[in-house]
């Protein structure tokens, strides 16, 4: 296409001189992109309520001012964090202190009731599991028997468990502590055929003999349990919490389950898991309500 003639087309504060056909103008996208080129190239920020085709569009929504006032905040934040070549943990700890200075405090969360599942559920997850590898059904039983977390069961070396006296031994668990844990009768002889002549090396291994990933234990539970159609939600944790639960409404004291657990104190077990043994509760007030009940029914037979 040739031009011949020029139309003159003013960007508020920026003259600009538009090429055009004189018989036809050009495409309104491709003055549109003219003008902002010409602008960008000049520095000048184009009028965002200028349109190309005559008329005005509506102003852009402006950003809200909290955003607006945090990102300048981020930004003198990351230049002194960076000038004094500060860590991870020095960030976090003067973070800490501000909000402490400023008086600011995380907003209460509601607390829920988590999802614990029965020992009946338990079994079926685990024969579930066990139907797609004897591999998937012995991790899914070693997380329910154990109480483990997801993080030390991977971490898991074959030296750490001692089959035969019936513990392991996890290393830099939570917070790096190390504490033991039991091993059932049943689950230690599984684990010893499994391991097998094996003396070193992750406990549990892929085909490939590499070391499962907690992505790829969490995707193990998930799949047995949507075979076994037991409940909305059940992670690792979930059978850690439930088999804790369990033992708790079996009369197991709270110190056991709390050195088990790998709890700092049993304050923490208390508060986890005392509010989901309605099981114990619910002995305890039918015991409370039999002996009202006798004690009620003796009175009615004394002698007046």
């Amino acid at each position: 296409m040739r031009f011949n003639t020029y139309n003159t087309k003013t960007v508020p504060g920026l003259p600009v001189k538009l090429k055009s056909d004189g018989d036809a103008a050009l495409p309104a996208r491709w003055e549109k992109a003219a003008l902002r080129g010409v602008a960008r190239h000049r520095a000048i920020a184009p009028d965002p309520s200028f349109s190309p085709k005559g008329g005005r569009r509506s102003p852009p929504l402006p950003r809200v001012g909290a955003e607006a006032g945090l990102e300048a905040v981020i930004r003198t934040i990351t230049r002194l964090c960076r000038h004094k070549r500060m860590t991870y943990d020095q960030t976090a700890y003067v973070m800490k202190l501000v909000r402490r200075r400023l008086g600011l405090a995380r907003e209460p969360r509601p607390k829920k009731l988590p999802e614990i599942i029965s020992a009946a559920e338990a079994e079926r997850l685990i024969e579930r599991a066990y139907r797609a590898g004897p591999v998937p059904g012995l991790i899914v039983k070693t997380l329910w028997m154990t109480m483990i977390r997801v993080s030390e069961l991977v971490a898991l070396q074959v030296p750490d468990v001692h089959c035969d006296d019936g513990y392991a031994k996890v290393s830099g668990g939570k917070g790096g502590k190390d504490r033991l844990i039991v091993l059932p009768r049943a689950l230690a002889q599984e684990l010893k055929s499994y391991i097998g002549i094996r003396r070193r090396g992750p406990l549990f291994v892929s085909r490939r003999m590499n070391a499962f990933h907690v992505r790829r234990v969490e995707q193990i539970v998930k799949a047995a349990r949507s075979r076994a159609r037991i409940g909305s939600h059940i992670t690792p944790h979930t059978l850690r919490r439930s088999m804790a639960t369990e033992l708790l409404n079996r009369g197991v004291r709270e110190e056991v389950v709390s050195t088990l657990l790998g709890h700092a104190s049993t304050e923490t077990t208390r508060a986890s898991y005392a509010r989901l043994t309605i099981k114990t509760m619910g002995d305890e007030v039918e015991q409370a309500l039999a002996t009202g009940a006798r004690g009620g029914a003796a009175a009615s037979r004394a002698p007046s």
